[in-house]
């Protein structure tokens, strides 16, 4: 199910707020070995600009593949083997759409004879976590009425792509349910983050009961939560881009057999941007994180310090150590995240 809100418009805006939903096949027609599949995920889009809804729909449906369909689990794995063909995939003109994966995260929560309510206010307080961004509310409303849905209305869910019944034992329920989350807004600039995830949860109560299970019910619980954050810079809201159309001819996920090279992702340390001829310090940072899968890095320094603001699609040499060892890169500026990290990309 596509859920597509949009965030209240200023007073001066023309623009109505629009709530729509959309069957479950994907309404994405540049998207063709996607169009025929079942969304893989509950699409929650908490969007300012309804423009952008078909770059969001399109990031869910690349990561259709990172579902595990043998167990309904979001595979970050996957998910990195899928991102880095899209991105090997892009138009030299549009490289700069390259997806970044900031993060992924696991984490294990439990809780005994406690009410839904108490069980589902923990997840969202791992997920506010993980997504590390100060959400506006119509966002924070959308992901936690997202979580509630893993947890009851499940009745009127079964059979639903998104969810994935592993284990239906007379005292025990165990099953997958997977979530997608894109938002644009004032806290996300420029830029557009998306949260693929999925929950394993694990009921003390046979599958006829879990169905019907409300907010208040009290039961055991252990939920396994695996997510990844992504980010895009927004597409142009002029038409020439050929970005979209990129992802249909991006090469499919590979066996593992077949891969032809791994991703890595390695924490580097004393991170300094200078021009080519080091003559010009622009940026500092005391730690940051290296991603390399082929040919293809990413580098993404943290809370950095500036002295010299720096401008995307700009060429930079980019100093850093690796486990205490000098290296320097020249590299593309792709922009500044969220939370101010600077996101370097190979040329």
């Amino acid at each position: 199910m596509n859920e597509i809100v949009t965030n209240p418009a200023p007073a001066h805006a023309s623009r109505p707020q629009l709530r729509s939903l959309t069957g479950k096949r994907s309404p994405i027609v540049f998207l063709q070995a996607a169009v025929d599949q079942k969304e893989q995920y509950q699409e929650i889009m908490a969007l300012d600009d309804i423009d952008y809804v078909t770059q969001a729909l399109g990031i869910g449906a690349l990561l259709n593949g990172a579902i595990d369909t043998a167990t309904g689990r979001f595979d970050a794995g996957r998910a990195r083997q899928l991102i880095v063909d899209f991105n090997q995939a892009l138009p030299p003109a549009d490289s700069k759409y390259k997806l970044a994966i900031m993060n992924s995260y696991q984490s294990t929560v439990s809780q005994e004879n406690s009410v839904v309510s108490g069980m589902i206010d923990k997840i969202l307080d791992v997920l506010k976590t993980a997504i590390g961004v100060a959400l506006g509310q119509k966002s924070i409303d959308q992901i936690t009425a997202a979580v509630t849905d893993a947890f009851t209305n499940l009745k009127s869910q079964d059979g639903d792509a998104w969810i994935f019944w592993q284990k239906r034992e007379a005292h025990k329920t165990v099953y997958s349910y997977a979530i997608l989350f894109a938002v644009q807004d004032e806290s996300t600039g420029r830029v557009m983050l998306a949260f693929p995830m999925s929950l394993e949860i694990e009921v003390n109560v046979e599958f006829e009961k879990v169905l019907w299970i409300t907010v208040k019910d009290s039961h055991n619980y252990s939920v396994k939560v695996d997510a990844m954050k992504i980010a895009q810079l927004l597409f142009p809201k002029a038409p020439g881009s050929q970005t979209l159309q990129s992802i249909a001819s991006a090469p499919r996920l590979r066996g593992l057999a077949d891969v032809e090279y791994q991703t890595r992702a390695s924490d580097i340390t004393d991170i300094t941007v200078t021009n080519w001829s080091q003559s010009t310090l622009f940026a500092r940072a005391a730690k940051g994180s290296l991603v390399t899968a082929g040919s293809l890095q990413q580098i993404m320094a943290f809370e950095p310090a500036i002295d010299i603001p720096l401008e995307p699609e700009n060429h930079y040499l980019v100093h850093y150590k690796l486990n205490g060892e000098a290296k320097q890169i020249g590299m593309i500026f792709n922009d500044y995240l969220p939370d101010s990290t600077l996101w370097f990309v190979s040329r």
